[in-house]
């Protein structure tokens, strides 16, 4: 088995495009899932060749949405998720083959594919008091880290997602769509909540890049 990559995307479709086309070449990607959040007249424009690798069969398949931020870690879709285990990824955040590939070794030999394991490449420490955190206080000695943030490049379990879409966190969800904001936080909550452990992984430079993107270029 292997991973069934979700990527969300927004009003970047020239990113989108290289993000897809670079996956599919990827052994360890199942299939990818694109959460598209924006109307169909956009989706329809897409040309049917513009995702196309020659010799690719993984399959790309939009997961169309309510405009809710929420919605990118929905558990419900149609076809279903090909595989339990799902790569999360913003469209501007990128990752090499080995990376994943590396990903999914280690969750599946290390910790049996467990679903009360997240691994993930950006680690946050979150404090118990005070509204703030730094994002440098992870990659800086002494590493301090209590949580993964999903958004950026994490191996979740499929039933981790049915978790965050429980009634008892419907209140979070709708504060989460309004501002349209924090849905990494609140993943972080429902881990902490359920006692899942989060594991940080390191990876070389290169295995990984920030990509600025706009409507029809990089």
């Amino acid at each position: 088995s292997g991973l069934s990559v979700i990527i969300s995307v927004f009003r970047q479709p020239k990113c989108l495009q290289q993000m897809v086309r670079y996956f599919r070449l990827c052994p360890v990607v199942q299939e990818i899932r694109v959460n598209w959040f924006q109307n169909t007249s956009m989706l329809l424009a897409i040309p049917q060749d513009y995702f196309s690798i020659a010799q690719s069969t993984i399959p790309v398949h939009f997961d169309v949405f309510p405009n809710n931020i929420s919605h990118r870690f929905s558990p419900h879709r149609s076809p279903p998720l090909a595989s339990n285990v799902t790569f999360h990824v913003d469209v501007d955040t990128f990752y090499s083959c080995r990376a994943l590939q590396f990903a999914h070794d280690y969750w599946v030999h290390q910790f049996h594919a467990s679903p009360q394991v997240v691994l993930g490449f950006h680690p946050r420490y979150l404090k118990a008091k005070g509204r703030y955190y730094h994002v440098s206080e992870s990659y800086q000695y002494p590493f301090r880290h209590n949580t993964i943030f999903a958004t950026k490049g994490a191996i979740l379990h499929q039933d981790v997602l049915k978790l965050f879409f429980q009634p008892q966190y419907q209140s979070f969800r709708d504060l989460v769509d309004q501002y349209i904001t924090a849905e990494d936080m609140l993943m972080s909550f429902v881990l902490a909540a359920h006692t899942i452990t989060t594991v940080p992984l390191c990876i070389e430079p290169e295995d990984t890049c920030s990509l600025v993107c706009a409507q029809g270029q990089q």
